[in-house]
């Protein structure tokens, strides 16, 4: 006689289960694995570990140098109704809601995927002639404020993979197209701590970029402030944008953390 099944066991979708597994095997300690790694975490079979990592590539969840995985913000999208109701965005907001208040210009936090940073959370300004800026935005790291602030920060190595590779067409006339220069404006928004952007990307666009750090000082994001070009503002109203950012930046910071999950994701799609 078969032998009666858990009722819970048998509408259960192994296939699913292990595939969770392996996704949730990802965290701060383990940002990048190889399949062995991944089957010792989970208790899974090696080879089933790497077709489903293969599989999670192939969607587009994660991405592998032939060797090591590791988890792309791609994942956010399982959370996004959650995220989208969820304590974080409660937290979040009003930061950034008041940022986009104080200085009539919108706000978005913004992260590192691959070549291209992404808006992950935006507060559009509530004046007359305001930028609206979209959540999921995608722009190349080297034309977006917010790319040439996490550049910035990023090691000479890194900096040096990234512009071996990266092919610095022009979206305006302002677009810095020359590698050399790129290094020196980069060295600038690392030493200053901030990145400004004239009508690079778009006409008609200026954007104001800091980093937002934990409390280990490590750059998990970049608050970026966007405005209209024709209200480039003066060196002194830089520095007091600037101040603002920074303050709501170190809010950001202390709470992000706070989410160990959101946090990760973060971390490995900027490589740290």
């Amino acid at each position: 006689m078969e032998e009666m099944k858990d009722p819970k066991q048998r509408d259960m979708v192994s296939s699913l289960e292990r595939g969770l597994r392996v996704l949730t095997a990802f965290d701060h300690d383990s940002v990048e694995m190889t399949p062995s790694d991944v089957s010792k975490k989970t208790d899974l079979p090696r080879a089933a570990t790497r077709r489903i990592l293969l599989t999670l590539c192939k969607l587009g969840y994660a991405v592998s140098d032939g060797k090591y995985f590791r988890l792309t913000p791609k994942v956010l999208d399982l959370s996004h109704n959650y995220v989208g109701n969820d304590r974080i965005r409660d937290l979040i907001e009003p930061v950034m809601r008041e940022v986009a208040d104080r200085l009539k210009d919108s706000c978005t936090l913004n992260i590192m995927d691959g070549g291209d940073m992404v808006s992950i959370f935006s507060c559009n300004a509530n004046a007359i002639g305001a930028i609206s800026m979209n959540v999921g935005l995608r722009i190349p790291l080297y034309v977006s404020t917010p790319g040439r602030m996490m550049l910035a920060m990023l090691s000479k190595k890194d900096v040096d993979d990234y512009l071996a590779k990266a092919d610095l067409a022009p979206f305006t006339p302002n677009t810095v197209t020359n590698k050399a220069q790129l290094r020196k404006e980069l060295a600038v928004s690392r030493d200053q701590g901030y990145a400004i952007g004239r009508e690079e990307w778009e006409l008609g666009l200026y954007a104001i970029s800091v980093p937002v750090q934990n409390d280990a000082g490590e750059i998990i994001a970049c608050l970026t402030a966007v405005g209209n070009a024709a209200r480039i503002p003066t060196e002194e109203d830089v520095e007091k944008r600037v101040e603002v950012l920074k303050d709501a930046a170190h809010q950001i910071g202390i709470m992000l953390p706070q989410f160990q999950g959101f946090a990760d994701v973060l971390r490995a799609s900027a490589g740290i």
